[in-house]
């Protein structure tokens, strides 16, 4: 009983067949990736800039105490200026700039005890940091946040 069928010509059709199935599912995995890898970059951004923001309204607040701390140093009294310290921008944008914790650990431990230190200035009257450490501060914290 012959079918007229070749074999050979049956191999290459299956073979055909899958080496087209291959090429197509490539492509299509290849298309789903691009998409996939444009949709990280864009929330990359998206994130960036929120931490530049939040990065650049703590930076103003270290410079605004910076301004404070120069007056202590200059010889007033802390008792008078500890009013006039600001950790506002620390609490509201905490957060934001969380993503610093991982890239920058040194500068963020180094927020951390800064505001601990403009804190205690500002709730039990002891002196806060230098100035000239605050301004620092501020210049690490937004070239961090490039």
């Amino acid at each position: 009983m012959d079918l007229g069928l070749d074999w050979n010509s049956v191999a290459t059709g299956v073979v055909v067949g899958l080496i087209l199935a291959v090429v197509i599912g490539s492509f299509r995995w290849y298309l789903r990736r691009r998409e996939r890898r444009a949709k990280e970059a864009e929330a990359r951004a998206i994130n960036r800039a929120h931490l530049r923001a939040g990065a650049s309204q703590v930076a103003q607040e270290l410079r605004a105490n910076a301004e404070v701390a120069k007056r202590c140093e200059d010889g007033y009294h802390v008792s008078a200026e500890a009013k006039f310290v600001s950790l506002i921008q620390w609490k509201d944008f905490k957060g934001q700039i969380a993503g610093l914790q991982a890239e920058a650990p040194e500068l963020w431990q180094e927020l951390e005890e800064t505001y601990e230190a403009l804190g205690q200035t500002k709730t039990r009257g002891a002196n806060p940091p230098p100035s000239a450490d605050l301004l620092r501060l501020a210049e690490r914290l937004e070239k961090a946040a490039e």
